[in-house]
């Protein structure tokens, strides 16, 4: 009778969304990217039209540097999914650098590390990559996002009926006789 009642079943479904929109530990500015936001090529292309324009970029990180007064970040781009993490498994989109005027402790944004990063685009530097010079785009860090490690499981131990039928387990009869030994008189 209760479960039949709308105002129930209201409570539930509000229940329901409420708690489902609260499971998510990505900060919203790195979920959502930026309104208009140019790309890694389309600022390398054209620096000076994109100036102080917010981006959200993320991928892979090659190098950090820590210097007196400024960190950081060299990460080679990939495309984002919709909640902004890096599609690492995607050819790259290009390269840029991520600074900060604080210190970025090398033990945390650990090279190779999965990385999203919203800020505003303020100029490029070119440096070399072995003797090609490469134009890298230079933003300033609003909000970094640092992915946790995927953790991989391994299914090889299970038994091969599991991978069938996952209601199934498998019984154990026994293949020796009831009666152990024949006592003959």
């Amino acid at each position: 009778m209760i479960f039949t009642n709308p105002a129930f079943r209201l409570v539930w479904l509000v229940l329901a969304l409420l708690t489902s929109a609260c499971s998510s530990n990505i900060p919203i500015e790195i979920r959502q990217a930026p309104v208009g936001a140019p790309s890694v090529s389309q600022v390398r292309d054209q620096p000076l039209a994109h100036t102080s324009k917010a981006v959200r970029w993320g991928g892979r990180i090659l190098k950090v540097v820590n210097d007196k007064h400024v960190s950081k970040l060299t990460i080679v781009t990939f495309p984002l999914f919709r909640d902004g993490k890096p599609q690492s498994d995607k050819p790259s989109t290009g390269r840029f650098i991520a600074t900060a005027d604080y210190f970025l402790e090398p033990q945390e944004y650990k090279v190779d590390k999965l990385i999203t990063i919203n800020g505003d685009f303020s100029h490029t530097e070119t440096i070399d990559i072995g003797e090609y010079p490469y134009v890298y785009p230079v933003i300033n860090i609003k909000h970094a996002y640092l992915w946790p490690k995927e953790i991989v499981r391994d299914h090889s131990h299970y038994p091969a009926y599991w991978y069938h039928n996952p209601w199934h387990y498998q019984r154990h009869y026994r293949t020796t006789p009831a009666i152990s030994g024949i006592i003959l008189n």
